[in-house]
């Protein structure tokens, strides 16, 4: 009896040197706990909102759904560590930091780019409106008000759109894209939600001092039990906002972590006290 020998192919061995997305992401972390701590000074928020920048441009070509993460992620918790930077180096109205959600956003444009064949079908039309009209109202908002503040505006109105195009521009990866997007709801509204049930009770430093910087009196008073929550966010109406919208994606979500997702998000609802009107 005789055999043949049948050469296998010899398995692929993963390299134990960490990938560049995993480098810059935990870079971006330790910069972001850096901040947290009190390092650096008023500059500080500049370079926190390049660094999320670089990382969500080394995130969009990489792994597209990891991206979409990480800049939901921003949306959510920017105003919040904004507030830390206020009390350790000072109230700013205008914190540059916020504006790393924005720039991380806008890095989906290069998604656009190169699917831009794809633009062509009526699928995508009611996004190219979208971004239609945005850049009109740039046109007359730089006729008007300047080319710094409008352009600054229309990035704001537009880097939604283009991460909402980044989505649907990868329809081929629906399943990972929907369930990083899941994830990040499931695991990221309940923290936010939580903070904004301990913003009620104990009113951290750095929201005190944010409220009587910005003397925002229509959210109540910078003290305990005294004012309408806000939580990660800059105002009680997005924080409701966010909360709703949250809570119903995960209604029908089978994920981990949706039941104290549904059940915190109810309760920081509650305490936003927004109303809708008849």
């Amino acid at each position: 009896m005789t055999t043949t020998a049948v050469p296998v192919a010899e398995a692929r061995r993963e390299s134990v040197v960490p990938s560049l997305q995993t480098f810059v992401v935990v870079a971006y972390l330790a910069i972001t706990a850096a901040g947290l701590a009190g390092v650096g000074g008023r500059a500080f928020g500049p370079l926190w909102a390049i660094t999320a920048a670089v990382t969500a441009l080394t995130l969009v070509m990489r792994s597209p759904a990891a991206y979409l993460a990480f800049t939901v992620s921003l949306w959510l918790y920017t105003p919040l560590f904004r507030r830390v930077l206020d009390m350790h180096h000072g109230f700013q109205a205008t914190n540059l930091a916020l504006a790393a959600p924005v720039l991380a956003s806008s890095v989906a444009i290069l998604t656009v780019i190169r699917f831009f064949r794809e633009l062509r079908g009526v699928l995508f039309a009611p996004a190219l409106l979208v971004i239609a009209a945005v850049t009109y109202g740039f046109l007359v908002g730089a006729l008007r008000n300047g080319l710094l503040p409008a352009f600054y505006a229309y990035l704001t109105w537009l880097s939604p759109a283009l991460v909402g195009l980044h989505t649907a521009l990868h329809w081929r990866r629906y399943p990972d894209m929907k369930r990083a997007f899941v994830r990040t709801l499931a695991w990221g509204i309940a923290p936010a939600a939580l903070y904004g049930v301990v913003q009620f009770v104990v009113m951290p430093p750095w929201d005190r001092i944010w409220m009587i910087g910005t003397d925002l009196q229509s959210i109540g008073r910078p003290e305990p039990f005294s004012v309408r929550v806000f939580g990660s966010m800059t105002m009680p109406g997005t924080f409701a906002v966010v909360m709703e919208v949250g809570m119903l994606l995960l209604l029908s979500a089978e994920v981990r972590g949706r039941l104290p997702s549904l059940v915190l998000g109810f309760i920081g609802l509650l305490l936003s006290r927004i109303r809708m009107k008849p």
